[in-house]
């Protein structure tokens, strides 16, 4: 009987113990339930606050690839960089009149390979080094550096040098920069020859932010991009060509128009 009355008690305490798991169980799905009316909550705000005012963000139809070759140091050679450090837009071109400013648009460079001082990676000014980046009037703003004429391979530079600072990556990595940014390739030694740079570049820009000068075909939305037909995919290689033929010198047969 004793322990016919023990077992019973402990039956009674597992039934009690049933029930504060039942309870803790319970506890924890509201829980649960908090964290994610919580966390919808939160995302929401997020995406809000993000994408407020932005407006829809486009590709501007402007793609380049580049391939180094190991002794191509003509500015204007094939398998070299664009030579010199430059920026790709103006501060006002890059740069809303809001107060504070917002960006318009956002370079982008991916390298394919992996990328350091030997094989050409990426450099770029720092902001704090740049005197005229926000002085689109000013004759240097879009001239940071220029050869000289009748001195060849004599460069002059309008902002201090030191300041540059190298960007080594590994391949797939996404480097993006303000579209005023002082930046410039670097060529490919002896010492990589077996495994030159190779990059690809593109800009994003918002939509309500207009157009690239020169550009003959419109900005790409999402839907556009996925849905390129092969002839498009030409239109845009050849618009790259023409849109870029400052920097190289194209055959006299390509009517540059």
């Amino acid at each position: 009987n004793n322990n016919n009355t023990n077992n019973n008690n402990n039956n009674n305490n597992n039934n009690n113990n049933n029930t504060n798991n039942n309870n803790n169980n319970n506890n924890l799905n509201n829980t649960n339930t908090n964290n994610d009316d919580d966390t919808n909550t939160n995302n929401s705000n997020d995406t809000n606050s993000r994408d407020e005012g932005l407006g829809e963000v486009v590709l501007e139809p402007s793609f380049f690839a580049w391939a180094l070759s190991v002794g191509a140091s003509s500015a204007r050679a094939v398998g070299s960089n664009f030579g010199l450090p430059h920026r790709d837009y103006s501060y006002a071109e890059s740069w809303s009149d809001a107060s504070p400013a917002q960006p318009r648009l956002v370079c982008m460079w991916v390298p394919t390979v992996d990328t350091d001082c030997d094989n050409g990676c990426l450099h770029v000014l720092p902001r704090e080094f740049d005197e005229h980046w926000d002085c689109p009037q000013h004759p240097s703003h879009q001239l940071p550096a220029t050869t000289l004429d009748g001195a060849p391979g004599v460069t002059e530079v309008r902002f201090p040098l030191g300041g540059l600072r190298p960007l080594p990556a590994e391949a797939g990595t996404v480097l993006a920069w303000a579209g005023n940014t002082i930046h410039m390739g670097s060529a490919c030694s002896s010492a990589a020859a077996d495994r030159p740079r190779s990059s690809l570049a593109c800009t994003f820009r918002r939509q309500d932010s207009g157009r690239l000068s020169g550009a003959v075909l419109p900005n790409l939305t999402r839907t556009d991009a996925r849905n390129l037909t092969l002839e498009c995919r030409f239109r845009l290689i050849c618009q790259s060509l023409l849109l870029y033929s400052q920097w190289y010198t194209l055959p006299k047969d390509i009517p540059l128009e």
